[in-house]
């Protein structure tokens, strides 16, 4: 009966079409993106002095051996 079910759910999921977002409209979540190929923008190269300060840091850290 376990095996039934965990079929049914699973076809459940995979029974869904596919479908695109219709021309000019946006997406309802703005994470989410048209099934056209489309990728969010790159990550910038520089996250920032935050980041840089964090990555020095512990750099700094390992390179003392503690």
């Amino acid at each position: 009966m376990r095996f039934v079910l965990i079929c049914l759910c699973l076809s459940a999921c995979v029974a869904r079409p596919v479908v695109d977002w219709p021309p000019g409209a946006p997406p309802a979540t703005p994470g989410l993106l048209p099934l056209q190929g489309l990728i969010p923008d790159p990550v910038p190269a520089d996250p920032g002095p935050g980041v840089a300060a964090r990555g020095a840091a512990l750099r700094d850290w390992a390179a003392s051996g503690r």
